[in-house]
């Protein structure tokens, strides 16, 4: 079911490919003398496929959307968009390695103060997992590699993040954000996330 969701609604080069493929080979079909009838079903399924592929937007779609607004926001310093894609309801979790739980205000705080400290040059996402999507909240992991220079040393650090995202009205924001690795070391908390 995953291979199918993934094939007719997040993949338009796959699609594309498998079937370009059957429309060409119908066509073929046709021009030696067969029926004109498959092709023309081949191009009407393909026309809907691509069809609800453009309408519908899938819970990975959304949450990487979301991300790919806070990575941009990351790296312009712009605390108003990082703001406005977290929920009022975002609190981190109190069983995080390394630190209390933090709530919208402290957690905004925590994401000012590392900015002032810190300076992004680029992210670059390298990985992505949606973990679970059911009644409008999606747990997804991301990896990235960052570029940033803290305390005038330049540096390249992976991290690998759990991210939570919830629908809110028309919108998906994130709930909960969990560091899993930041640098070489995996298990990483919001105390590692400050050094």
């Amino acid at each position: 079911m995953e291979l199918l969701r993934w094939f007719f609604l997040e993949s338009p080069i796959a699609q594309a490919i498998v079937l370009g493929f059957i429309a060409f080979i119908t066509l073929v079909i046709w021009r030696r003398g067969g029926s004109d009838k498959p092709f023309l079903v081949a191009i009407v399924i393909w026309a809907l496929a691509f069809a609800a592929q453009a309408l519908v937007t899938t819970p990975a779609e959304s949450a990487r959307g979301v991300m790919e607004d806070v990575e941009r926001a990351v790296v312009r310093n712009d605390d108003e968009t990082i703001a406005h894609n977290i929920s009022h309801l975002f609190q981190t979790s109190p069983t995080t390695p390394g630190g209390p739980a933090m709530d919208r205000a402290a957690f905004l705080s925590f994401v000012r103060a590392q900015l002032d400290r810190v300076d992004p040059h680029w992210i670059q996402r390298t990985g992505f997992k949606l973990l679970e999507s059911q009644h409008g909240k999606t747990v997804c992991e991301f990896s990235y590699l960052a570029e940033v220079t803290a305390h005038d040393y330049q540096m390249t650090i992976p991290s690998r993040w759990r991210i939570t995202l919830a629908r809110e009205g028309d919108r998906w924001r994130i709930t909960s954000i969990e560091p899993l690795q930041i640098g070489p070391r995996a298990g990483a908390g919001w105390r590692m996330a400050e050094q």
